[in-house]
């Protein structure tokens, strides 16, 4: 059995992995900083009191963030007396946040959801470019992932959504 787990890591630990690796985090370094400076700039232009990781959380995160701390409920809604509930969304990414936050007990739900998603995007970004090496074994894996970090709808990526 220590010789399989030896072996697999022996696979998996190559120099050319690790280089992919390091390369997939750059590129998602550069593009959440990217997300940050945009999302500061329109704060500022348009005047609005948005926190720092309110950029984050929109949208459905607030539901998925209720999910992972209290669960499902027959009445569950974030505002009380809209008449919405919280059934629509799938329980894998809410339960993977719950058990992030478990084993990290110093984050709460918000920023254990933030660092999911960026782990997810991140094993994403690695899995893309081994793919695209399949068919095409240059650098063009390295510019799928910049183009789907970067694209017009990719902010969802970088938000504390089950899409990542």
């Amino acid at each position: 059995m220590k010789e399989k787990a030896v072996g697999l890591w022996n696979r998996i630990a190559t120099k050319e992995n690790k280089q992919i690796a390091k390369n997939v985090l750059l590129i998602l370094l550069v593009s959440r900083l990217f997300y940050i400076f945009i999302g500061c700039v329109t704060n500022s232009a348009f005047g609005n009191n948005i926190t720092f990781a309110k950029m984050f959380l929109g949208g459905d995160a607030d539901w998925y963030i209720k999910i992972a701390e209290k669960g499902y409920s027959l009445s569950g809604s974030i505002k009380p007396g809209d008449g919405q509930a919280n059934w629509a969304f799938f329980p894998l990414f809410p339960v993977s946040i719950r058990l992030f936050k478990y084993i990290f007990f110093f984050l709460n739900y918000a920023q254990a959801g933030i660092f999911l998603s960026l782990i997810y995007v991140y094993i994403m970004g690695i899995f893309l470019v081994k793919t695209v090496r399949l068919y095409k074994p240059d650098r063009l894996g390295y510019f799928a992932v910049v183009l789907v970090y970067m694209g017009p709808y990719s902010f969802y990526l970088h938000c504390v959504y089950s899409e990542t």
